[in-house]
């Protein structure tokens, strides 16, 4: 009862143990489309571990040079997230014990990227030849502020900013980022309660008469 209709959306009612999530977020900075298959399992009122793999692929054409440009990337991650402010919202009656909240978390990531140019003239040809691959094993150590939504029963959202340390194995560089993150996608979970659509009416706009929207793609 001292749920909100955008809480209860959001499935703040529903004690959450595990759940298994699929990023359907499109990333352009390779031109690529990147999906991230992630498991998140509680150990705690406030804290949890994740895994996750990511796949990668972009192949661009240079018409001018008749050569083509090909990048595959795989990534491995494994992170630990403390809900900070879960144990209050628990005691408050605004949440179960669940995956929904604003976190901190710390995490490593792996990534290999492989790239390869080859001529348009004569296609694939011989190592050696006319042919260009490269292989580049990254490391990350990461820190990061996020927010974490469930969305009714088979959706998800997750955003927030990202900080560390890079190191590419092969050459031995060091880099450090800052960057903004978002994820959002289908999430499975193991849920005990039937949604009242009642409730998550005025979200939804179940009611409303609308004839038309504006919409802005961001």
């Amino acid at each position: 009862q001292y749920l909100t209709p955008l809480e209860y959306a959001f499935m703040m009612h529903e004690e959450t143990q595990w759940m298994f999530k699929i990023n359907l977020a499109y990333s352009n900075t390779m031109g690529s489309f990147k999906n991230l298959f992630g498991f998140e399992h509680k150990v705690g009122k406030d804290f949890s571990l994740s895994a996750g793999i990511g796949f990668g692929f972009k192949q661009e054409d240079f018409s001018e040079s008749e050569n083509d440009f090909s990048s595959r990337e795989f990534s491995a991650i494994l992170e630990s997230r403390w809900y900070y402010n879960m144990k209050r919202r628990i005691a408050e009656n605004k949440s179960k014990r669940n995956l929904s909240g604003n976190y901190i978390g710390l995490g490593a990531r792996y990534s290999r990227v492989s790239k390869t140019i080859y001529s348009q003239s004569f296609g694939i040809v011989p190592i050696g030849d006319t042919i260009f691959n490269l292989v580049t094993d990254y490391i990350s150590i990461y820190a990061k502020w996020g927010i974490q939504r469930r969305f009714l029963k088979r959706g998800y959202f997750d955003f927030g900013l990202n900080t560390g340390v890079e190191t590419t194995l092969n050459k031995s560089n060091t880099s450090f980022f800052l960057s903004t993150y978002i994820d959002a996608g289908i999430a499975f979970a193991k849920d005990k309660q039937k949604l009242d659509h009642d409730k998550i009416c005025p979200v939804l706009k179940c009611y409303s008469l609308d004839r038309f929207i504006l919409k802005s793609n961001l």
